[in-house]
């Protein structure tokens, strides 16, 4: 009996989890994602995808705050330090803002989900704005602990990735928002840290398709 060859799919996100994450950093998440037809690689060429998956891993309740700046000191969201809501729309779904802000390439950013409020934790997120997660880990942990979610842009060949450290384990969220989007030009993909720390495991969509078939999502039919 002849093999079957799967048909080959034009694009592939993948997420990377540890749960929970070291150092008491919440429970980890990387979004990445590669389109296979130019060989263009970060999650965010794949806009409406990403925006999709991160809309669907928010907290639904609380604030929605997004920081950026460019290197010269000018928040795009305004003002340097200055949160915007208006992430979310009237209606409860996610204006194209943020997709904006998740494709949107700055030297710095983050966005923090949750009952943020100003007074309690506007010094820490400054702080993480600056200085970045692996040195400002303490006010990172103290966030978290507040039950915030906090997402931080990662550079990528073609754009950039998506970290996300989260009070709670998502892998299986996000594994079922992916099984809705999974189909015949989308590979999705949910791997433990633990198993892609090599360079071309990684990127094994460019090496070998085979290597994580075991954590591929299955498209809801």
């Amino acid at each position: 009996m002849a093999t079957k060859i799967p048909v080959a799919a034009v694009y592939v996100v993948k997420y990377f989890f540890e749960e929970p994450a070291p150092m008491g950093l919440g429970h980890r998440g990387y979004v990445a994602a590669t389109d296979l037809d130019t060989q263009r690689m970060g999650a965010s060429v794949l806009p409406e995808t990403l925006t999709r998956l991160i809309s669907g891993l928010l907290p639904s309740s609380g604030r929605t705050c997004y920081w950026s700046n460019d290197g010269s000191g000018t928040a795009f969201a305004g003002r340097p330090g200055v949160a915007f809501d208006d992430l979310l729309a009237s209606d409860g779904e996610f204006s194209e803002s943020l997709s904006a802000a998740l494709t949107k390439r700055v030297r710095k950013a983050m966005i923090v989900a949750g009952p943020y409020r100003s007074s309690d934790h506007g010094e820490a997120v400054a702080m993480l704005l600056e200085h970045g997660i692996r040195d400002a880990a303490p006010q990172a942990r103290a966030l978290i602990e507040d039950g915030l979610t906090l997402l931080f842009p990662e550079p990528s060949h073609d754009g950039q990735d998506w970290a996300i450290h989260s009070p709670v384990a998502l892998s299986g969220t996000v594994r079922a928002l992916l099984a809705e989007m999974a189909g015949r030009d989308l590979e999705a993909y949910v791997i433990p840290f633990q198993k892609a720390r090599a360079e071309h495991k990684f990127y094994f969509e460019l090496y070998d398709r085979m290597l994580f078939d075991d954590f591929r999502v299955a498209a809801l039919v």
